[in-house]
């Protein structure tokens, strides 16, 4: 039986995060296709281990990190996915096309750029510039160390510079 404490600390947990969520989901996969279920499952995590959580935050970080796993499973098991179509649409906030995050990421050769990339790099750079992480979150989140992080989005921003100049693509740091 569901509370209504319950209900509130998931209603909360969804108004606040779903939008952010998806599109996190949906960079990491490459298109939309997936990503609301993705999300919605991890939600479905979260929620079975919110007595485990002690803050809002920290169900924040526990869904992000939920839905990157679910993510890198979901890749693993289709190898098509990788090479679907980059995506033209993330949904941001506001319901308007381009969020402040589309200023990094605004062409959808940037998207095919990053899905070019090994997994770990890209869901690095995504943590550290889509979900404005931290190296050290990022690291937390991907079990990783913080150098490597660091080196990881090192060489990921110096691929997507490189590719992008290869591709006649004018690179804005």
């Amino acid at each position: 039986m569901v509370t209504h404490a319950a209900e509130q600390w998931l209603r909360g947990l969804y108004d606040s995060q779903w939008v952010p969520t998806v599109r996190l989901a949906t960079l990491l996969l490459g298109g939309t296709e997936l990503a609301e279920s993705i999300a919605a499952e991890s939600l479905l995590a979260v929620y079975d281990m919110r007595d485990r959580l002690a803050t809002h935050d920290a169900a924040v970080a526990t869904w992000r990190a939920e839905v990157v796993r679910r993510c890198r499973v979901s890749q693993r098991s289709n190898a098509q996915l990788r090479r679907s179509e980059p995506t033209k649409f993330m949904p941001t906030p506001d319901g308007q096309e381009h969020g402040d995050f589309e200023k990094f990421f605004r062409r959808a050769e940037i998207i095919d750029v990053l899905h070019s990339m090994a997994p770990r790099q890209r869901e690095a750079l995504v943590l550290r510039y889509y979900c404005d992480a931290a190296p050290a979150e990022v690291a937390a989140e991907l079990g990783l160390s913080e150098a490597t992080v660091v080196e990881l989005i090192d060489r990921g921003l110096r691929a997507l510079r490189d590719e992008l100049s290869d591709r006649g693509e004018r690179w804005q740091a």
